[in-house]
């Protein structure tokens, strides 16, 4: 009786130890005693001191100065600056941008009862758009008024404009004010369709901005080519979604001297890259290139408003329509976020328990956090995997994957007055850790080959097994290694040199894959012998 519930103990033991193998619980810090380490995403926010003296996460003070003057009411633009005296004497939007006459490509206020091209630059050819008031309009005496049924409007640029010069563009921007009826998938907001020459032939090639997913896309064909002439496709999508019958600012732009191209949403950049062979900030930066002069299509397919459509030919930061608004606050209102780089865990299947913030949040602001997983970062975006909002300190199911990503964003007060402080942002998760490798391998020399046999592993998820060998101890280098045996404890290793000594070694992998093995089994070795003819 005692020999029996020593093995029932033994038994038990041996399979909470296998548990125990397969999964630890671990954490990691964001923040806190080491700081806070390079963003894969952050806007709007800047450094401050936070609980015990540790840096944390603010408001950047400064972003409220950079939103758009457009969002100032009419009655305090004289309190920000002299409105007219600043932008100069040109009418209209291009007034309001502050752009030199060589600056303007293309200029759309949508203030008359029908469209007028203020540069002179492009010749309106059709258009299907109707007028509104300047009580539906964003600025001026009227908006745009557009349908899916409709054409929208298509101009044609003359000798000298951006659309209509073949070669390098140099740099250029294209924003205007939208104000969606909805957000339809496919809806288009601007669209350049033309050709040009390349290596292989004639190539098609395009600049395009639609919505998809309630964002807007931006997406260049054939634009840019590497030094070897290969075409690079470009997009480019936004972060935050469009909300219906409520005006948002659009703005792409390319920079000749950097290679960054730029979309940016009411003055925070969404989404950008780097058009250069580094893919980043240093290498070669590949030039933008035009082909056939061709017609520019604006929204030829979309339901709501457009105004201030703006084309032009500087650097972004000459673009740009934003203005101090200081009297409006010091934080900024749409607040700030942050993402953090992708966490890997070292197991396919770790699973998040839990997330602890240490925020500090004065009256009307707030803080809210988000998580992600999966086993391929590089294979997410934006918005796949998808972000799931937690709160902090609640236990979280279902959340698995090698890699684990933490975002946060930063409300200010109602005024812009008080800003919330993030220390730190800790994970909880339950690693997954690759299988224990059998205790033995057992050798058996045959003519020109080599079976081996082995215990199963201790793990309970063990799926498989991986066999190593080689020629030298430790170096694992013959042909074929490693050998994926699968589920089997037996593998014979055919195609051997007789005479010739060989080192084996075995790991074993869960429902992760041959792709994560565990560690390795004390090596072995054989050495294939010819055998005697009858």
């Amino acid at each position: 009786m005692c020999r029996q519930r020593f093995r029932i103990t033994i038994a038990m033991f041996l399979v909470f130890a296998c548990f125990a193998l397969a999964a630890e619980d671990s954490t990691v810090t964001f923040g806190g005693a080491s700081g806070w380490k390079p963003f894969s995403v952050s806007r709007s926010l800047a450094r401050g001191t936070g609980q015990l003296g540790y840096e944390s996460l603010i408001l950047d003070s400064s972003s409220a100065s950079t939103a758009s003057l457009a969002e100032t009411p009419a009655g305090d633009r004289l309190r920000v600056g002299a409105f007219d005296s600043i932008y100069g004497g040109y009418g209209g939007v291009a007034r309001r941008a502050g752009l030199s006459g060589g600056a303007r490509d293309l200029v759309l206020s949508f203030d008359g009862e029908n469209p007028v091209e203020e540069t002179g630059n492009y010749a309106i050819i059709s258009s299907a758009l109707l007028h509104t008031g300047a009580k539906k309009a964003r600025r001026g005496n009227g908006a745009a008024l557009c349908n899916t049924a409709g054409s929208g409007l298509t101009l044609r640029g003359k000798p000298g404009a951006l659309f209509s010069t073949p070669g390098t563009s140099g740099s250029f921007s294209v924003e205007f004010w939208l104000f969606p009826a909805v957000t339809e998938n496919g809806s288009v907001l601007f669209q350049w369709r033309s050709s040009r020459k390349g290596s292989s032939g004639s190539m098609y090639q395009y600049v395009r901005s639609s919505l998809f997913k309630n964002h807007v896309e931006w997406d260049f064909s054939n634009i840019w080519v590497t030094t070897k002439g290969v075409p690079i496709e470009v997009s480019l999508s936004g972060k935050r979604n469009l909300i219906p019958n409520q005006w948002s600012h659009h703005e792409i732009s390319y920079d000749q001297e950097t290679g960054l191209l730029e979309y940016r949403l009411d003055g925070s950049t969404e989404d950008l890259r780097y058009v250069t062979s580094s893919a980043h900030e240093r290498g070669d930066i590949y030039p933008a290139i035009f082909g056939t002069p061709a017609d520019i299509e604006i929204a030829p397919r979309y339901s709501g408003l457009i105004d201030e459509f703006l084309i032009a030919r500087t650097p972004p930061a000459s673009v740009s329509l934003n203005r101090n608004r200081s009297v409006l606050g010091k934080y900024p209102e749409a607040g700030g976020r942050f993402e953090t780089m992708p966490f890997d865990t070292g197991g396919n299947e770790s699973t998040l328990k839990s997330l602890k913030a240490v925020v500090s949040c004065p009256p009307e602001t707030g803080a809210a956090f988000f998580v992600r997983a999966g086993d391929n970062f590089y294979e997410w975006n934006d918005t796949v995997p998808a972000w799931i909002p937690v709160s902090p300190g609640e236990e979280l199911m279902g959340i698995t994957g090698r890699y684990f990503q933490v975002a946060g964003e930063l409300y200010a007060d109602g005024r812009g007055a008080s800003t919330p402080s993030v220390t730190s942002v800790t994970l909880s998760y339950s690693k997954d850790t690759p299988p224990w490798p059998p205790a033995h391998v057992y050798t058996a020399a045959l003519d020109g080959s080599v079976t081996l046999s082995w215990p199963a592993s201790i793990d309970f998820d063990t799926a498989g097994y991986l066999v190593y060998y080689g020629e030298r101890p430790g170096e694992y280098l013959g042909s074929g290694s490693p050998i994926e045996a699968g589920p089997g404890r037996s593998c014979e290793i055919r195609g051997l040199k007789n005479g010739t000594i060989y080192y084996f070694t075995v790991a074993a992998y869960d429902a992760s894959g041959p792709g994560y093995p565990g560690p390795l089994s004390a090596e072995v070795y054989a050495r294939p012998l010819a055998a005697r003819q009858p």
